[in-house]
């Protein structure tokens, strides 16, 4: 009896997260073109800890970006490659690009978060967007983020870029976020709700009213946090700051990691904190292994078809919405929940150990 009726509550919770997706898909919270008529000056603040493969590119971009109104600051954060070489280049070419010489991470500071902070205090725009130096930025994008700022009147928007996965192993992790994201949070409610657990951040693209951020200094009060992205949005959302996270439409994307080995790595650091903890993610983890096969075997058959539908639509809804290829995704279903498993057992095992290493750099993990 108890089984049949955890049967029905997982049957139930998987059609919550149907309509989760769909409320996300009619609500439309993607990225709508437009042109921002204003000339505030943009502060692209853009951290680099080893990143000669990425950086050049990066740059290029935003030298000639279609809005002409940025200054460029990089820094470099104890990179040994050739990362600070190609920076100098662009500053010697460009006179909006300029190379910020790192210092020694200070005790107490996450590496990213300190970084993030000193480009804040060097940067003089009117807006601070911060990004990673692996994203690619397309024509429109700052002008459009600027307009949805100015209709919303918000202190902070944070886009998800397009994942581009060229291998398999990517093909079978990178979209296990944005499946995890689309059906469980409404992307309305991080701007139309006051609570601050129905939040979202992707440190990716991170764009501030200068102001706001000038008076909250929110990486410095954040300054241990390993995902501060969510942590300054929650703290954003307690003050009162109007904040909104939506999808990118293909003005921005990234290519976060190259192998399932490095995603697997890079997700199961902060997995949790999609969310919310450890004992909400360790109950979604038990469900995705035993939800069908309980289902199956303690309720009639039509109710398992009926899961089935519903799980399959949330593949095709999340895949839609986050503008990823439906047919791949629903092909690598089933393998894309075998690493999502991976990420949670790597990630109590990092959590046992207590640090992980992540860019050459032993990092305690976060309770």
């Amino acid at each position: 009896m108890i089984l049949k009726y955890f049967a029905w509550v997982i049957l139930a919770f998987t059609g919550i997260r149907f309509l989760v997706v769909f409320t996300n898909i009619i609500t439309h919270q993607i990225l709508k073109p437009g042109i921002y008529k204003g000339t505030d000056l943009v502060s692209v603040l853009i951290p680099c800890r080893n990143e000669e493969k990425n950086i050049g590119s990066l740059l290029e971009q935003l030298v000639h970006h279609d809005y002409p109104y940025l200054e460029i600051l990089v820094y470099d954060d104890e990179s040994t490659d050739r990362t600070a070489q190609i920076v100098k280049q662009y500053s010697e070419r460009y006179s909006q690009v300029k190379y910020i010489k790192g210092i020694a991470l200070p005790a107490g500071w996450s590496g990213k978060v300190h970084a993030c902070f000193q480009l804040a205090q060097h940067a003089k725009g009117n807006f601070f967007l911060f990004t990673d130096a692996d994203v690619t930025i397309g024509d429109g994008l700052i002008s459009s983020t600027l307009l949805h700022c100015q209709k919303k009147k918000l202190h902070l928007l944070s886009l998800f870029p397009q994942q581009t996965m060229l291998s398999f192993g990517e093909k079978i992790t990178v979209p296990v976020m944005n499946w995890i994201l689309v059906s469980f949070l409404p992307l309305i409610c991080t701007k139309n709700s006051t609570k601050s657990s129905l939040s979202a951040a992707n440190g990716q693209f991170l764009l501030f009213r200068a102001d706001t951020y000038k008076e909250h200094q929110f990486h410095g009060v954040l300054k241990k946090s390993l995902v501060e992205d969510i942590a300054i949005f929650k703290m954003m959302k307690k003050q009162g700051l109007k904040s909104h996270t939506i999808l990118s439409n293909n003005m921005i994307s990234c290519r976060m990691y190259h192998s399932y080995e490095e995603a697997i790595d890079g997700f199961s650091k902060n997995i949790k904190d999609f969310f919310s903890g450890y004992s909400f993610m360790l109950f979604f983890a038990f469900i995705t292994v035993v939800g069908p096969i309980l289902i199956l075997l303690t309720l009639p058959w039509q109710f398992f078809l009926i899961y089935t539908i519903l799980a399959i639509g949330i593949q095709v809804g999340f895949s839609y919405a986050s503008g990823q290829n439906i047919a791949v995704n629903l092909s690598y279903m089933l393998l894309q929940r075998f690493s999502f498993l991976h990420m949670v057992i790597k990630a109590l095992r990092m959590r046992k150990r207590g640090t992980f290493n992540w860019k050459g750099r032993e990092i305690k993990c976060e309770e």
